[in-house]
């Protein structure tokens, strides 16, 4: 048997953990204390959210539910997802922010603010501007224009 979650106040003296979950349709977040429910958000993504890759779609579950909870009374606000050196997952956002159908292969100050919005690593920029550089579908149309 089952029951609904109750929701109860925050202890400001205790940690928080915030709980993600990317499913097909959408995401959930929910602000735990102490194995409880302080707070709960859903949302449905939208149809071209759909088509990304789950590491983004997880990402961006990630960075809403945190964009959600600071502004409750507590917790400092971080606008972006910071992304640690030798991290592997730097490339699948290049690729997804520049090289998809979604992307359509735009130029560096594109892909970099589209990617700057959400994200933040160390030479970020510089890495933007080598990825685009050696993108071969870019340097194909470069070549015929």
């Amino acid at each position: 048997m089952t029951h609904t979650p109750v929701l109860m106040l925050p202890n400001f003296q205790e940690d928080f953990i915030v709980e993600t979950d990317v499913f097909e349709q959408g995401m959930r977040v929910v602000l735990m204390q102490n194995s409880h429910p302080i707070c709960y958000f859903s949302k449905k993504f939208c149809p071209k959210f759909l088509s990304t890759s789950t590491y983004v779609r997880g990402a961006a579950c990630n960075h809403c539910g945190y964009q959600k909870m600071v502004h409750l009374p507590f917790g400092q606000n971080h606008d972006k997802i910071f992304i640690p050196d030798q991290f592997p997952v730097k490339q699948v956002l290049l690729e997804e922010f520049h090289a998809t159908p979604m992307a359509g292969h735009a130029w560096i100050h594109r892909t970099y603010g589209q990617l700057s919005d959400n994200f933040y690593w160390k030479g970020m920029k510089k890495g933007v501007a080598e990825f685009v550089k050696g993108c071969v579908v870019c340097q194909q149309i470069k070549s015929l224009t």
